[in-house]
């Protein structure tokens, strides 16, 4: 596992804090008492273990898993808006319906992960700080879902959304991407070697050298 980057600007949680939380997720996902959804926004949880854990439709806006074990993990219909996914293991995880516009997945092992519907275009969120006042959340580094360089070798986008992301240089090899919106993608030096592109839409993408 890749080494926890520093993220100076996000609340880093104590273990039993961050235990709590999960265990109020849980019940909340069994509709038991107490249970409580998981609302981690612009949370530092790089290097962190989740593997596989349950965290459906918990929201992560803007939180980083940079370098975490996330593999087998459940993120269906959960919002991870603008999160940092850099080297994170996500082998086998299931993202199925997931928000993850803006998000960051370089380096990132997605082998054989379920990303069906998956929301990965850019994109911008309007949110509301403590004062009441409304503003522009940004996802990092240049307002783009950067995943060039990502593994998503076997795994399953069919129905996903990429348009506007940059993925050069990304193994989408032997994936299941029917239907896969990829419009304005940059995917130059992508490898779609025995990938199912059925019904795929390529529309302005630049897929030189893919």
């Amino acid at each position: 596992m890749a080494a926890a980057l520093s993220h100076p600007d996000l609340t880093r949680l104590s273990e039993a804090d961050l235990q709590v939380l999960l265990r109020r997720h849980e019940q909340f996902r069994n509709s038991r008492p107490g249970g409580r959804r998981a609302v981690l926004t612009g949370v530092d949880l790089a290097g962190r273990s989740f593997a596989g854990q349950d965290l459906s439709h918990a929201d992560f806006t803007s939180s980083s898993f940079y370098g975490g074990d996330l593999g087998a993990c459940r993120f269906d219909c959960a919002t991870l808006f603008a999160c940092d996914f850099r080297l994170a293991n996500l082998e086998n995880a299931s993202l199925v319906r997931a928000d993850l516009r803006g998000c960051h997945f370089a380096g990132a092992i997605l082998v054989g992960a379920n990303l069906f519907a998956a929301d990965l275009r850019e994109g911008i969120h309007v949110a509301r700080d403590r004062h009441g006042e409304f503003h522009l959340l940004q996802p990092a580094e240049h307002d783009v879902t950067a995943i060039s360089g990502a593994d998503f070798s076997g795994a399953n986008l069919t129905n996903a959304s990429l348009s506007g992301a940059i993925a050069i240089k990304t193994d989408f090899a032997d994936a299941t991407m029917r239907g896969c919106k990829l419009i304005r993608a940059k995917l130059q030096g992508a490898n779609f070697a025995g990938c199912d592109l059925a019904g795929a839409d390529f529309a302005q993408a630049d897929p030189r050298g893919a």
